[in-house]
Order: C-alpha cells, then sequence, then structure tokens
C-alpha cells in the first residue's frame, strides 16, 4: 500500500516525491534505550545507549553512538510503570547521520501482542514525558 503524505512528511518521503512506501506510518517520539547487539546465536556483542526517534506498528528508528555491525539487536527501556520492557529486532540498515551518530532502521520481532504492546508503550511514554521540564 501506498500512502500520499500531506503535512509534515518524512525526509524519506521528501526523497520521494512525497509519496512513503510504507505499510504502516511513521510516529516521531524520543525515548532513551539500551541497545545490546547480538549476533545469529544470541550471543552479546555489545552495548550502547541509543534514543528511538520514530516507530511503527513493525519498526522502529533508533539513533546510536557508532555503525551497527549486526544483524540482531535487543532493545530495551524503563516504562511509566517503572518495568522493563524489551523486544528484539532485526538490523535492517545503518547509516550516518549529519551530526555523526548513526541512523539504524530495525524491524521489530515477535508476536502482533508482543509488538503492539511494545509500540503502545513506547507511545505512550513519549506523550506523557515529553512536556516534562526540569525544575532547579
Amino acid at each position: 500500500m501506498t500512502r500520499q503524505l500531506i503535512k509534515g512528511a518524512t525526509p524519506a518521503a521528501a526523497r520521494h516525491g512525497g509519496i512513503e512506501n510504507r505499510e504502516h506510518p511513521r510516529v516521531p517520539v524520543f525515548i532513551p534505550v539500551s541497545c545490546v547487539f547480538v549476533d545469529a546465536d544470541s550471543n552479546p556483542l555489545y552495548q550502547c545507549m541509543g534514543a528511538i526517534k520514530d516507530v511503527s506498528q513493525s519498526g522502529t528508528g533508533i539513533e546510536v553512538p557508532s555503525f551497527v555491525r549486526s544483524e540482531c539487536i535487543a532493545i530495551t527501556f524503563v516504562d511509566l510503570g517503572n518495568k522493563v520492557v524489551e523486544i528484539r529486532g532485526k538490523v535492517v540498515f545503518s547509516r550516518a547521520t549529519s551530526i555523526g551518530t548513526f541512523k539504524v532502521g530495525v524491524k521489530l520481532l515477535g508476536g502482533k501482542a508482543q509488538i503492539d504492546g511494545f509500540v503502545a508503550k513506547i507511545v505512550r511514554h513519549h506523550h506523557y514525558t515529553k512536556n516534562i521540564k526540569c525544575v532547579d
């Protein structure tokens, strides 16, 4: 299915004439996460902190400090109820950004209920925390 974007087109859609070739639209968010990159046997290769920058019903975009050379990732964050939320994913791409970090495209793995629950917690966390201001 091809979607015609109207307002606030993503950079990828802007490069392709405003048409987004995605089954599910992206939702912009900002959630700090722990990323553990693993090999095919689920052995950890390395870990870093990153931030989920967008999420959809099937994947997410994460910004990390270094290039990713792994095919699999475990993404972890703490939800609003102070519970650890984790999901696994397949790394689809890793490319440099203009500020020296790397954007990693991840296809979420697991059952529909697990993926939907993860996405819902990400979006809920973002909406409840986006207007929190630091107080001295």
